[in-house]
């Protein structure tokens, strides 16, 4: 009883927001300018006005500005953020409300917001460039609709959470990172949420919690290697990995040998810890397999993955071929 009443106070506390304001609702059903007043039922959002987008897709160019935006509210509704773009708002961002999809992509520009919620129905956002700043407590899934989760995808610019960020509350949430820069507090999960993290390659250029990996917030953890590596999540204290599901996949252009090791998660605090199950569960997709341990380095715990298989030579096709050699070769002498 105690999830449901979580997620009832949640969800009328972004209806009361949503409310209290005066709403401007986007009617372009295509695709328009957010400073096009006649995109807008009720004139442009401002400071003390919210802007709600449903249907079709709003685009921030320019300097903008809202209460409170929220996007997809019992349909679907999108919202992009351009180079040269500026989108400051008052309260949060939110994303599906009422059974809706909403949907966010950053290519470039500026954002800040107060927060931001994911809330239903396979909502997703996507940072491709640019910087979004959330300046509190900010949630990827609050939903017991576990069958359409969100996602948060970083893969380029900067995504910086100066609070909490909690992966799923009664959800499903997944953050995926394969580019850019990204910075939290925390990371965690609430009310038996499933949350879920994906480093993807080597392309981003840190991803740190100036705190802690909280004890269940992740389900799962996967890393894809490509040809360098991994990128290592940093933590300014803890991690708690017990009870996660570690799931290890190669890139093309990966290649490593027995006994390679790769640096997974880092504490920056001497006095930190990380910590994982004594037999943790590993689940490779790739061609390598792998073995997990917590070392010392330089004074610091820190999580490594080692190689213990890698693809096997396909002997058989390489006697074939030396044969095949073999015998245009010696046919080449025999002329």
């Amino acid at each position: 009883m105690q999830s449901k009443y979580s997620i009832l106070a949640l969800t009328l506390l972004s209806s009361a927001s949503w409310m209290s304001a005066q709403t401007t609702n986007w009617t372009n059903t295509g695709t328009g300018d957010w400073s096009t007043v006649s995109n807008w039922s009720s004139g442009l959002p401002s400071a003390t006005v919210n802007a709600q987008i449903n249907l079709g897709e709003a685009q921030v160019t320019t300097s903008a500005q809202a209460k409170l935006v929220t996007i997809g509210v019992a349909t679907n509704g999108k919202l992009s953020v351009q180079t040269g773009a500026e989108l400051i708002t008052s309260d949060r961002l939110n994303l599906g409300l009422n059974g809706g999809t909403g949907t966010y992509e950053q290519s470039g520009g500026t954002v800040n917001v107060t927060e931001f919620r994911f809330n239903t129905n396979g909502s997703s956002m996507k940072i491709t460039g640019g910087s979004f700043v959330s300046n509190a407590k900010s949630y990827l899934a609050i939903s017991t609709n576990t069958s359409k989760g969100t996602t948060l995808s970083l893969e380029g610019g900067s995504l910086t959470i100066n609070g909490n960020l909690v992966l799923a509350r009664d959800g499903s949430g997944i953050f995926k990172v394969s580019g850019g820069s990204f910075s939290g507090t925390y990371l965690t999960s609430e009310n038996n949420g499933s949350g879920e993290m994906q480093i993807l390659g080597s392309g981003a250029s840190s991803i740190s919690f100036s705190t802690s990996i909280m004890a269940g917030a992740l389900n799962t953890l996967m890393y894809s290697f490509d040809s360098g590596g991994v990128t290592t999540v940093e933590v300014g204290a803890h991690a708690d990995l017990t009870g996660v599901t570690f799931v290890f996949d190669d890139m093309p252009g990966f290649s490593a040998q027995i006994g390679d090791t790769f640096t997974l998660v880092q504490s920056r605090n001497t006095a930190g810890n990380i910590t994982i199950d004594e037999n943790p569960t590993i689940s490779s997709l790739g061609n390598y397999q792998f073995s997990l341990a917590v070392v010392d380095v330089d004074g610091y715990d820190t999580l490594q993955a080692t190689v213990t298989a890698i693809p096997e030579v396909n002997t058989y096709g390489v006697l074939i071929g030396a044969l095949t050699l073999g015998c245009l070769y010696s046919r080449r002498h025999r002329k």
